[in-house]
């Protein structure tokens, strides 16, 4: 199965405009403007069934990160590949696991005057467990852990020899009240840590909501 998203105008935040962009006054007085970008995104799905209960899925993907200006020299290519393996344990429980390896590059050519690069390699696993609890009930627990080591050429980059973890856990129940409709409910906690800052961020996300499918 073939896919492609387009994600327009994604908010990363307020970043420092690069030097060349400043003017004699604002060199003095740090100015940010906001940091946004672009996702062009095209995904192949592949999925075989080894056994009645084990299906083995693969995910290759192609895409394109292209950021606003001043930032347009961070624009990255990446592409993805990995496996993801579903086991029916039962038929009230299921495991899901699986592994990406991504890797994104920048264009050299833009990023040697800044001397800010942020390609990398990236490393994606997660698990997830989901459990019937009673016939209109379920519940899915999730664990994802992420590695980025980035590849940064320049010495005197914040990414040059840099690496970044990032563990996730989630917990979600949902019941169903109709066969379109469900109600659901979420708890989500994350804890990013860069090797360049000496504290962990840590980020937590609750939902609650209604579920329906046409």
């Amino acid at each position: 199965m073939n896919s492609g998203d387009f994600i327009p105008g994604l908010f990363l935040g307020k970043n420092s405009l690069p030097e060349e962009h400043l003017s004699g006054s604002e060199e003095h007085n740090e100015t940010e403007v906001d940091e946004q970008l672009n996702n062009h995104i095209l995904a192949i799905h592949l999925e075989q069934e080894l056994t009645e209960h084990l299906i083995l899925r693969a995910l290759v993907r192609y895409g394109a990160r292209l950021y606003n200006q001043p930032f347009s020299y961070r624009d990255t290519q990446f592409f993805t590949i990995g496996p993801h393996l579903e086991w029916i344990i039962t038929p009230d429980i299921e495991l899901l696991v699986g592994y990406h390896f991504e890797r994104g590059y920048t264009d050299k050519d833009q990023t040697a005057q800044y001397q800010d690069d942020i390609g990398y390699i990236n490393h994606f696993a997660s698990a997830e467990l989901k459990l019937r609890l009673l016939p209109e009930l379920f519940m899915n627990i999730i664990f994802d852990y992420e590695h980025n080591d980035y590849t940064s050429p320049y010495e005197n980059d914040i990414h040059h020899d840099s690496y970044e973890n990032v563990y996730q856990g989630e917990i979600e129940f949902l019941y169903e009240m109709t066969e379109a409709i469900a109600l659901k409910a979420g708890w989500q906690h994350g804890n990013r840590k860069f090797s360049y800052e000496t504290r962990n961020v840590h980020n937590n996300n609750g939902w609650i909501g209604v579920e329906y499918h046409f």
